[in-house]
């Protein structure tokens, strides 16, 4: 309770900063930050405090940034006293990526699964999501670990590694479009593969008919605009009065500050003009005009 209190303090204190634009709809998105929220193997990389702004179909993640240090810290000190679970936590990211790749491979479209059973594959998607919660940024993070240099052998197993769990989020998300879409058969659902309803509201229709006219009209709202926000585990999702809403909680909103950080490949000195661009702002690309991306 006292580190509940803590964090809760903590959240209300600081302010958010961008973190990435991302082409999310928001049922995956939320269904990743559950996952990375109760992390099952790898509990160093957990996420408290997220908020995404969906405005005029752009969507802005953002996060605090004592939790984003707090992530990297705990696992730098980590893997620094005990550099055998790098060995683990690849051996257990390969193992879960296979069970992930062989589940999404299931070719649905010869089945007409009941709606019980349609259910049953969602709920089984989601565990097996959950598992690989612990994975989604895991390379991401160890290649901001600077005191641990890996011999040749794990580079290699991580760039693979890597590879594959890029792989796996086109593909999961695919299927859980498929399974989407056997719950909503037979209804008047616009949207059938339920884009824009979180993991819970899906659910909460197991067990009762489903509210057409409730799904439709939010998740038409949402497709466009919508603000959705977690703390400790608690989520909330704004898409009406939106506007007046996005106001108040871009007031939460730091204003973005870039490092750019490292070295060109040749020897030569490398004198160019830098500009941090939105997804928004892309738009606005002109022809002729350079795209540098910093990884």
């Amino acid at each position: 309770m006292t580190n509940n209190k803590k964090a809760k303090v903590k959240e209300n204190a600081e302010k958010y900063v961008q973190y990435v634009s991302r082409d999310y709809s928001l049922r995956d998105h939320d269904i990743t930050i559950d996952a990375l929220a109760t992390p099952k193997i790898v509990p160093q990389i957990v996420y408290h405090h997220v908020r995404d702004i969906r405005r005029n179909n752009v969507l802005e993640i953002y996060v605090i940034p004592s939790d984003q240090k707090l992530i990297n810290d705990t696992l730098e000190e980590s893997l620094i006293h005990k550099p055998e679970l790098i060995d683990f936590y690849l051996k257990e990211g390969t193992r879960v990526t296979n069970n992930l790749l062989k589940m999404t491979k299931f070719d649905l479209s010869k089945i007409t699964p009941s709606k019980s059973e349609a259910f049953a594959l969602l709920k089984k998607a989601k565990i097996a999501w959950d598992e690989f919660g612990s994975f989604i940024e895991f390379t991401h993070r160890i290649g901001h670990i600077n005191k641990i240099k890996l011999p040749e052998k794990q580079l290699l197993q991580l760039g693979k590694f890597h590879d594959e769990r890029k792989i796996i989020f086109v593909s999961f998300f695919e299927y859980l479009d498929r399974i989407c879409e056997k719950i909503a058969a037979n209804t008047a659902i616009e949207n059938k593969k339920l884009r824009f309803l979180t993991y819970k509201e899906i659910l909460s229709f197991e067990q009762r008919e489903f509210d057409i006219k409730w799904i439709n009209y939010h998740q038409n709202l949402r497709e466009k605009n919508y603000i959705y926000e977690v703390n400790n585990g608690n989520s909330k999702i704004i898409d009406e009065n939106f506007e007046e809403e996005f106001k108040k909680t871009m007031t939460r909103i730091s204003a973005p500050t870039v490092s750019l950080e490292g070295k060109s490949a040749y020897e030569d000195i490398v004198r160019a003009n830098a500009i941090v661009l939105t997804q928004a702002q892309f738009k606005n690309i002109k022809k002729k005009m350079f795209l540098v991306r910093f990884w």
